[in-house]
């Protein structure tokens, strides 16, 4: 039965890893409102917002009227042109139109293109390679940040975790390896919700003889809320807390079901994907028992785990 549970996790977790590999179309979103200021004529705002708006349509990116739910803001401003700005033609009546492109979770000014002209048919044909040109900019900046930010995450990990029984004395097994596989979804930008399979030996020392020893091998699943930070662009934090059931796969022992966990994952960049090291300590919620021997024995596990994984993302945020 716990071999079956094991089998239809993987299952699980490999369906999903399949189906939103093959769905990560990534969906870039700006918000743009009017454009603002004065120019030649009363319709040059509207003119020029219209155009701004369908050169990003035709080249199917999605625009969004509450610059909160964008990634991108492109606010144009028209001004009356002066000598500081790049002269693009001549004429006794020049503006100069700004597009000003921002980071809309962060605010971050990312560039500012600035078009001078003498009238609209004039700056209309130029308005294509000004977007293109912010959109180059938007490619640099998504390529840069994108391992930080998508909706699903998915991992292995190999871990050192040793281990301390705790009955009438101490028992502590240093040498103890395990692996496990993860998934991770990505809620708000700074919260996550974590879930996987893991598998490690238990080895319960009863006594000091030889032959009072116990192997079992024991699948932990576990579920956490972890909070997601960003200190650069090269580096993801995310601490963490949770639980995890535990499943007894050769029922040689009999952990409690429930233990609770707490943890560090430490990411770094690492192609598209996050290398990442992970240090965290779990204690059961209970006492665990030995099934196989003829006299009774309780005992209480503290855990503690050192990963080494990576985590490769999907779905753009």
């Amino acid at each position: 039965m716990k071999m079956k549970i094991c089998l239809v996790w993987i299952l699980l977790l490999c369906a999903g890893f399949s189906l939103f590999a093959q769905s990560d179309n990534a969906s870039i979103s700006f918000y743009v409102p009017q454009v603002s200021g004065t120019g030649i004529k009363a319709e040059d705002n509207s003119l020029f917002t219209s155009a701004i708006i369908f050169e990003l349509m035709t080249r199917n990116y999605y625009i969004v009227r509450n610059e909160g739910e964008t990634n991108f803001s492109l606010k144009g401003t028209i001004t009356p042109w002066t000598s500081n700005a790049p002269r693009q033609t001549s004429g006794s009546s020049l503006y100069a139109l700004h597009l000003l492109l921002s980071d809309s979770k962060t605010g971050k000014i990312l560039t500012e293109q600035s078009l001078v002209y003498a009238s609209w048919e004039e700056a209309s044909g130029l308005i294509p390679v000004m977007v293109s040109n912010i959109l180059a900019v938007v490619h640099t900046e998504l390529n840069n940040t994108a391992w930080q930010n998508k909706r699903l995450y998915f991992g292995a990990a190999a871990f050192w975790t040793p281990r301390i029984y705790t009955a009438s004395s101490n028992s502590i097994v240093p040498m103890n390896f395990g692996f496990g596989i993860s998934a991770e979804v990505r809620l708000l930008d700074f919260l996550s919700l974590g879930s996987g399979m893991e598998i490690a030996p238990d080895w319960i020392a009863a006594t000091s003889k030889a032959d009072d020893n116990y192997l079992d091998m024991v699948m932990e699943i576990p579920l956490t809320v972890k909070f997601v930070f960003k200190p650069s662009a090269i580096f993801l934090c995310e601490p963490y807390a949770g639980i995890h059931l535990n499943f007894p796969l050769y029922n040689t022992t009999k952990p409690p079901l429930l233990s609770w966990r707490v943890g560090f994952q430490y990411g770094f960049k690492a192609g598209q994907g996050v290398l990442f090291i992970e240090p965290r300590f779990a204690m059961d919620i209970g006492d665990s028992t030995v099934e196989t021997r003829s006299e009774d024995l309780k005992y209480h596990r503290n855990i503690m785990y050192l990963s080494l994984g990576y985590k490769y993302g999907f779905l753009s945020r």
